[in-house]
């Protein structure tokens, strides 16, 4: 049997050994081929075993090169079409960096050009927005004026100092601001809305305090003084509480998990079944401070949360404070140590005579002559008799 005319090799195969002796049975199959051109992948029939494997190999040979070809092509494509691109880039860029741009580093994300405005219109740095507002706020007891038309503005995740000598005002101050006291003159705003109320009223617009003496119930537990704080944003009735209906069941459950996650936030989770008035004095400290976190504040007022502290315990306490700021909390202190107060605070503001001496950042506090001397007294200039 003769064998069956082969198909044309391609322009590779005459270089390759194999394909030279179907040369001759080539030419008679050159029209057929050109005709099956767009089936060329198509197998061999199988009486022609010898021509086949010759134009397989002959094939083979020539698929890398056919290959390379379209990707050779396909890069100089990329190329030429990266580069209108890599020029509009480094044309905004040019104005900030006097070198050339390096063509084996990826294109990078237009830069913003020097003193060029936000898109929005608001500047590179956020302004906090104002959170408590305190104008001329003035209280009398009968002829004794204990705050004087005392301005005071805290903003959002700020720190604010508030010092002064014994009897100064500070406390009674505090109270105005928290519904404890009321202002016999001024006004006060937080977020924009007007503080008035009984305190519970206040609380739940979102300021909370601590007291300077503490304040906490001795014969409950540590868990149970947090919760008392925690139902302040419940929302369950009189009848569905002697009920024990689905909502407070729920409620009940949800005040629990977050009372014992302010514990663990304090580092008193080990003593949440402890009886308050067996708790050191400095873990009584931090439970007041889970307790008013427990009313979900957006402005705590700390009234000399390191009194009678010990200075391990005092460092925690700036810790916490510092970590409390960090929950997106705005936070007023009230302390006699300066340390602590110099070293936390944004701000410091002095109160004398239960008005406002001076305030500013703590080293321009702290270098106000004024404020030296309310707390040491004029110095004796005259001669000694």
């Amino acid at each position: 049997m003769s064998p069956a005319p082969a198909k044309k090799p391609t322009k590779a195969s005459t270089t390759s050994g194999p394909a030279k002796p179907a040369k001759p049975a080539v030419k008679a199959a050159a029209k057929p081929a050109k005709a099956a051109k767009p089936a060329a992948a198509r197998p061999a029939k199988p009486a022609a075993k010898p021509a086949a494997k010759a134009t397989a190999a002959a094939k083979a040979a020539a698929k890398p090169a056919e290959r390379a070809k379209p990707a050779v092509r396909a890069t100089a494509a990329t190329t030429a079409a990266a580069a209108p691109r890599k020029a509009s880039t480094t044309t905004r860029s040019a104005t900030r960096s006097p070198q050339a741009p390096d063509p084996d580093q990826p294109v990078e994300t237009e830069q913003p050009v020097e003193n060029e405005q936000p898109r929005n219109g608001t500047p590179s740095e956020p302004i906090g927005q104002t959170v408590l507002e305190a104008l001329q706020v003035t209280k009398k007891f009968g002829g004794l004026t204990a705050v004087s038309e005392v301005d005071f503005v805290v903003r959002e995740n700020e720190i604010v100092g508030l010092i002064g000598p014994n009897g100064a005002g500070k406390t009674t101050f505090f109270n105005c601001l928290t519904g404890m006291e009321t202002p016999t003159g001024g006004r006060v705003t937080y977020r924009g809305q007007p503080v008035t109320g009984q305190p519970y009223d206040i609380t739940k617009m979102g300021l909370a305090r601590t007291f300077q003496n503490i304040r906490l119930f001795p014969n409950m537990t540590a868990l149970e003084n947090v919760l008392v704080g925690r139902h302040s944003r419940t929302k369950s009735g009189v009848l569905t509480v002697v009920a024990h209906g689905p909502l407070y069941r729920r409620e009940e459950r949800e005040a629990e998990q977050r009372a014992r996650e302010l514990l663990d936030f304090v580092n008193l989770g080990r003593s949440a079944n402890t009886l308050a008035k067996n708790l050191p004095y400095g873990d009584q400290r931090r439970l007041e401070i889970a307790r008013a976190l427990a009313t979900d504040p957006g402005l705590l007022l700390l009234d000399e949360p390191t009194a009678g502290m010990n200075p391990q315990e005092t460092a925690a306490a700036m810790q916490l404070v510092r970590r409390i700021r960090e929950q997106g909390l705005a936070v007023v202190v009230i302390e006699h140590d300066m340390k602590f107060i110099f070293n936390l605070c944004d701000r410091v503001a002095v109160l004398v005579q239960g008005k406002k001496l001076v305030e500013g950042t703590p080293s321009e506090v702290q270098a106000d002559p004024r404020v030296v001397e309310a707390y040491l007294g004029t110095p004796h200039t005259g001669e000694a008799s």
